[in-house]
């Protein structure tokens, strides 16, 4: 039986032992750990965003799987498709588009049905916009 050699990394060309990883090559950080990366360096303390668990919650799930499907898993706005329904009867998000809270649960809207409306990604980021715009006229008025 012939011995395995080591062999060379592609990114940083040192050697990497047989069977192993180079460590510039590790496994890529999930979806989550980058948000939350970035957040950080942004500065932003979720401590201090104590709203934000409600997204979590059994209600916030229920509700938003009876918000996407009174709208037939299409856009409020615009009717563009925004979820397909699984086997299982569940509803799945199409990349980029989301459910959108009509009051941001910052402002003290909740995770009632009526406040749940789904948007394509484009919507959304309007529909936010929007709402960024609303506060910083507010905080400049103060």
């Amino acid at each position: 039986m012939r011995p395995k050699m080591w062999r060379t990394c592609p990114r940083c060309k040192k050697p990497v032992p047989p069977g192993g990883r180079c460590q510039c090559s590790a496994r890529a950080a999930s979806p989550a750990a980058i948000a939350r990366a970035k957040e950080r360096d942004r500065g932003r303390d979720r401590s201090a965003e104590p709203w934000r668990k409600a997204y979590g919650g059994a209600e916030y799930r229920a509700n938003r799987e009876r918000a996407i499907a009174s709208h037939g898993g299409m856009c409020a706005s615009c009717g563009k498709p925004v979820a397909m329904r699984q086997a299982s009867g569940k509803w799945r998000m199409l990349p980029g588009c989301g459910v959108h809270h009509a009051k941001p649960l910052r402002s003290g809207g909740g995770n009632r049905g009526g406040n749940l409306v789904p948007l394509c990604g484009r919507c959304h980021a309007l529909a936010d916009a929007a709402l960024r715009r609303r506060d910083a006229r507010r905080s400049r008025e103060e």
